[in-house]
């Protein structure tokens, strides 16, 4: 008995370790130059060098792109998913004692929705705010938890892959 669940053990290791070598080998396929000279390629031309926040950059046909101002409308470039995507003018927030009402007040800030239990709420900035230093100054502030800019994007699209 003992020695069947023992050969059952290092099977199950060795099958694991096939695995990994199988994934591992597909990692390096798709980082050879070849790739990433087509990734390189697929980047719109009018994505700009300006970094927008987190993995975004601005898009050239946004106003004043040399001192990116992060405001309502403007259309930014996800690196990560290849996505153009729009900033709504929204901030997600996690309020901490005090509430979302007391957050939207002191910031001049509307409510767009909450959840009262969690703490958690969506506060409209008003039109042409710097996103940017908004969620800066509220991340300074001891009535928030957590503030994060609300990007319009396009999720869970279908991909083919050509050969």
């Amino acid at each position: 008995m003992k020695l069947t669940m023992m050969a059952l053990a290092a099977s199950g290791l060795l099958m694991t370790g096939s695995v990994v070598a199988q994934d591992q080998a597909v990692d390096d396929r798709l980082t050879n130059d070849s790739q990433k000279s087509v990734a390189k390629a697929e980047l719109p031309a009018t994505v700009s060098d300006a970094r927008a926040f987190g993995t975004y950059r601005m898009m050239e046909k946004s106003s004043d792109v040399k001192a990116p101002k992060l405001t309502a409308g403007v259309e930014v470039y996800n690196e990560v998913t290849r996505n153009v995507a729009t900033i709504s003018g929204n901030i997600t927030v996690l309020a901490g004692e005090q509430g979302l009402a007391a957050i939207a007040q002191e910031f001049g800030l509307d409510i767009v929705s909450e959840d009262s239990r969690a703490g958690l709420g969506l506060l409209k900035a008003p039109e042409g705010t710097d996103l940017n230093e908004l969620v800066k100054q509220l991340r300074g502030s001891d009535l928030v938890r957590a503030a994060r800019i609300e990007v319009i994007e396009p999720r869970n699209e279908l991909h083919v892959i050509k050969r």
